[in-house]
């Protein structure tokens, strides 16, 4: 079991990237995108099929397919998988990391919790399943996490944040009726 996830890892996921740098290229160099069909474009060779192939599968067709136009290339190939942040961090968005990068490394990408932040109740969508996670715990090495492709986190707004902004909506109203009580009476 353990062995067939490691495996189906390895496999090219959409939305996967692949970071290919050749020497003296910088026109074929670049992070290039699996598409959702499982499709890999890159200058020169073009559309690459990746579907269920390893990632040492897709590194020789790479090299092989610019040894055909290139003589003697110097290429490095990495892959990168994304992970979604959302909510209160400074930067929400996608970021690419390479294996072995942590959940440290994707909050450092997102520059960190915001003021607003409450990352004791954030929240983790994998395959379709939400579960809460205290990022604090996982910071500070009190629990264990391994981000994994097309993970989603979402950081939600602490309590007194919320209630902030409602105080603000509170108070609008609360002079809105004093005015309309003003102008009655």
């Amino acid at each position: 079991m353990i062995l067939a996830l490691f495996l189906i890892s390895e496999i090219a996921q959409p939305l996967e990237a692949v970071e290919v740098k050749i020497w003296r290229q910088p026109d074929l160099s670049g992070r290039f995108i699996i598409d959702q069909d499982t499709i890999l474009t890159l200058p020169l060779i073009g559309k690459i099929n990746c579907g269920w192939h390893y990632h040492a599968e897709i590194e020789t067709m790479i090299i092989n397919g610019y040894n055909r136009y290139l003589r003697d290339p110097h290429i490095e190939i990495e892959f990168l998988f994304p992970v979604r942040i959302l909510g209160e961090v400074n930067r929400p968005g996608v970021f690419y990391l390479k294996p072995g990068q942590t959940l440290a490394d994707l909050l450092a990408e997102a520059g960190g919790f915001n003021g607003q932040s409450n990352p004791k109740g954030a929240r983790l969508v994998r395959g379709g399943r939400s579960r809460k996670i205290n990022l604090i715990s996982i910071l500070e090495g009190k629990d264990d996490f391994e981000l994994k492709s097309n993970d989603l986190i979402i950081v939600p707004r602490s309590f007194w944040s919320s209630l902030q902004k409602w105080g603000v909506v509170f108070s609008g109203l609360t002079l809105l009726i004093s005015a309309y009580n003003a102008f009655v009476k």
